[in-house]
């Protein structure tokens, strides 16, 4: 993904020029890796199944909107 492979590349410059006392490289890397893992569709349609199934069990009644291959 360019995008956050620029980000990783502007995060020790960013992090110089405003003097900032943070990991900039580990805090794109780690956002990179939750935004990635938010792409796979097929996981977040079975966490989507298990959430409904769950309130259900507790006679909740949860709005989802998801199809499986």
């Amino acid at each position: 993904m360019l995008d956050l492979y620029l980000l990783r590349l502007v995060a020790p410059a960013a992090k110089r020029a405003n003097k900032l006392n943070s990991d900039l490289v580990g805090l794109v890397d780690e956002w990179g890796t939750r935004f990635v893992a938010e792409l796979d569709y097929l996981k977040e349609a079975k966490n989507g199944q298990e959430f409904t199934s769950a309130m259900q069990s507790r006679g909740l009644t949860a709005v989802s909107a998801f199809h499986a291959l």
